[in-house]
Parts: C-alpha cells; structure tokens; sequence
C-alpha cells in the first residue's frame, strides 16, 4: 500500500477568513433548512396521529398510524376525495399540457422569427417571469372587489358558489 502524500497548504488570514464565512454560510443554510422543513414534518407527524383532533399538548404522536389515510380513500360519504383527486389531476394535466403547448410555441416564435418589438416582448416576458404568481392575489383581489364578491357580498358568492357546483354536479365533474 502506498500512502499518498498529503501537501497541507499554511493557514493564512486570507484562507481562514474564507473558512470562516463558508461555515457561516452553511450554518445559517442549515437553520433556513430545519425552519422550512419543520412545517412539513409537522404536518406528516399530525396526519400520522392516532389520537382526534390536530392540537394536542404534545408534539410526538404517542400512537403512529395510516387508518387516517384509509379513511380518506375508504370513506366516501362527507369528501368523496378520490373522485376530487382524479379531477384535480385531470385539470392539472391538462394545464399543463396546454401551458406548455403555448409557451413552446411562443418561444420557437421569439427565437426564429425577428420582428419589430420582439427585444420588448422577450424583456417583458423576462420581467414577468421574475414575479411568483401569488403576487397575483392582490390584483385578483381588486378584481373580485370590483365585481362585489368581497366583504358583505357573501350572499352573493355564496349563491355563486351553488350555482357553479350545481353546473359541475350535474355535468357529473362532482
């Protein structure tokens, strides 16, 4: 066996300055870590409780079990979930597929035809891209609020909301 020599470079200030931030770095990577991941596992934790209800006193589940899973595939009678599963799925399939059509459309045209406006077109498309979509609620918001669908309305959304489960229910979407 041959030992291969290991060269060990001497610390100077500059490389233990750029130690020290990279462990800095990784330090507060790793807090950003368990803060976003701990909603996750709480959630996991609370679907896999054994006992009712979803606030208990304790954090640890003291009994891990599935039955609540079987219960929202078996259980059909208050929330037929696999029938709004498959239809969730299926309109998100076809969002997809149609979204993509699009935008796959749209940039074989921006990168092969050259027209007048197509450099603001690309930079617009660009800006936009660099919004979440739920930067949208706010205009939504105003939408709905211009229409009356907001605070005080609720008779009117409400009745909104039966007619358009009706229009599904009878169209046999629920």
């Amino acid at each position: 066996m041959s030992s291969a020599k290991v060269s060990k470079r001497p610390m100077t200030a500059g490389r233990a300055k750029k130690i020290a931030k990279n462990s800095l770095v990784h330090i507060i990577l790793a807090i950003l870590v368990v803060i976003w991941l701990f909603p996750i596992f709480w959630i996991i934790m609370t679907s896999l409780r054994g006992e009712s209800g979803a606030y208990t006193a304790y954090f640890f589940p003291k009994e891990l079990t599935f039955n609540n899973y079987k219960r929202l595939f078996t259980e059909t009678t208050l929330l037929n979930f696999p029938r709004a599963f498959m239809n969730t799925l299926i309109i998100s399939i076809f969002s997809c597929l149609i979204s993509t059509t699009f935008v796959l459309s749209v940039s074989y045209c921006m990168s092969r035809l050259r027209f007048r406006m197509r450099k603001a077109f690309m930079n617009l498309a660009m800006i936009l891209g660099l919004f979440p979509a739920f930067m949208s609620m706010v205009a939504v918001y105003f939408i709905l609020k211009a229409v009356g669908l907001t605070e005080g309305s609720g008779l009117r959304s409400d009745l909104f909301c039966r007619i358009w489960c009706w229009i599904l229910y009878r169209k046999g979407i629920l």
